[in-house]
């Protein structure tokens, strides 16, 4: 399934203030998705991300994805002493980004 985009009530919900049995059933599907891509993170040793450059950034639908999966408390948390990630079983990530233009005879070639 594409990423859903975060709503308030599930960052409510990620941070203590609601309770997953009283968010609308699309807040839920956005819940729902949020555990089964934190649960699909955990248990792979390998990731691959590969986007075209938009707008010299990366796509919506990417950045829902990382919304998603960084999550305080579950793949991430902090303290007096800084970040700490929790998701340690990834042996190799691969970013691969691809961009358009023209640069033979330009300083960029």
């Amino acid at each position: 399934m594409p990423p859903l985009f975060l709503t308030g009530p599930v960052i409510a919900m990620n941070y203590g203030f609601a309770e997953y049995d009283n968010l609308s059933e699309s807040d839920k599907k956005v819940a729902n998705l949020q555990k089964a891509y934190i649960h699909q993170l955990r248990n792979v040793d390998n990731v691959v991300i590969t986007a075209p450059m938009w707008n010299f950034s990366m796509p919506a639908s990417l950045k829902a994805w990382f919304d998603l999966v960084i999550k305080a408390g579950d793949t991430f948390s902090m303290d007096a002493t800084g970040y700490h990630g929790h998701v340690n079983n990834i042996q190799k990530a691969f970013v691969i980004g691809s961009r358009g233009g023209k640069y033979i005879g330009t300083d960029f070639a």
